[in-house]
């Protein structure tokens, strides 16, 4: 259209020729000559009524907008924020119809300015000078058809899950059936004051299964012996626990082996509590591996 309207200009004008690429004013000529053609068609009795001086019909939609004619001959919208701190354009937006092609590549050009946004981003864009009747309905319509949005917007298949484990189902007190997972890393400092270093730490997350109550314990590395201490202090604080599960880290693995060759010494004193944890000793089962959605709260590959 733009070069349309430059042969025309220069056909008229040979004095004063335009030649090179397309300068914005021609744009903008050529957008105009557009919106000019479409409210032409598309409300040819409301131009004829406002440029007579008449008054509009009581079923024409644009009899809320108080429309009026601008310079260039385009029907905008009156309203009553004349006086208000925003562009000419947001004050008095551009009448658009909502039945016409025109419509649905300014609705596409706005879809695609804004990134593919949603119904309220895409609209909200429009509004800045263009007021679509009925506009969330045609924004609607177009993003819908949207190819790129579709793919996006479209689901995944997700395999049915199982029944919950008794162990999560059962009455018990909290933390007799617990789940493990670390969190981190994060910096820790011992005390506070002024040549005292922050190091690298971990938190070792406890949770019951049936209560879904956390134990929190902080933990200097990823060991096997720091987690056993930690592991220490949480039976100490929260009792036994006969059901512990988690993922298949190779920190957990050792952990458990560690726990087994643990309870097989001779020492004086896994003599003293082997007894006591022989009637309560924990079972340790690990998930599936490669599989993080089990969430550490059900799974196979027991060890005891």
């Amino acid at each position: 259209m733009s070069l349309c309207l430059r042969w025309l200009h220069n056909f008229r004008d040979k004095s004063h020729k335009r030649s090179g690429f397309v300068s914005p004013e021609e744009r903008a000529q050529a957008l105009t000559a557009v919106i000019r053609s479409t409210q032409s068609t598309a409300f040819r009795d409301e131009l004829a009524a406002l440029t007579s001086g008449k008054s509009l019909k009581r079923s024409s939609p644009l009899l809320p907008l108080r429309p009026f004619c601008d310079a260039d001959g385009l029907l905008r919208v009156g309203g009553r924020l004349r006086n208000a701190v925003l562009d000419y354009d947001e004050k008095h937006p551009i009448i658009i119809p909502k039945d016409h092609h025109f419509t649905v590549l300014l609705v596409r050009h706005a879809h695609a300015v804004t990134l593919h946004g949603g119904l309220q981003a895409t609209a909200a864009y429009l509004a800045q000078r263009y007021w679509i009747i009925r506009s969330r309905v045609v924004v609607k319509r177009e993003i819908r058809t949207c190819v790129t949005c579709t793919r996006f917007r479209g689901e995944t298949l997700v395999q049915r899950m199982g029944d919950l484990p008794e162990e999560r189902v059962k009455p018990q007190r909290p933390f007799l059936s617990t789940g493990l997972d670390y969190a981190g890393p994060f910096l820790l400092r011992a005390t506070k004051g002024r040549g005292h270093k922050a190091y690298k730490g971990y938190i070792c997350l406890f949770i019951c299964m049936v209560t879904m109550a956390v134990h929190l314990e902080c933990v200097s590395d990823l060991t096997t012996n720091t987690f056993l201490l930690a592991f220490r202090r949480f039976v100490s604080r929260r009792g036994a626990c006969y059901f512990l599960y988690s993922d298949n880290a190779s920190i957990f693995r050792g952990a458990a082996q560690e726990l087994k060759t643990m309870f097989q010494q001779n020492s004086s004193f896994y003599k003293e509590v082997g007894c006591q944890l022989s009637n309560t000793g924990t079972q340790w089962t690990f998930i599936p591996p490669y599989a993080p959605h089990f969430g550490g709260l059900g799974g196979s590959d027991k060890i005891d």
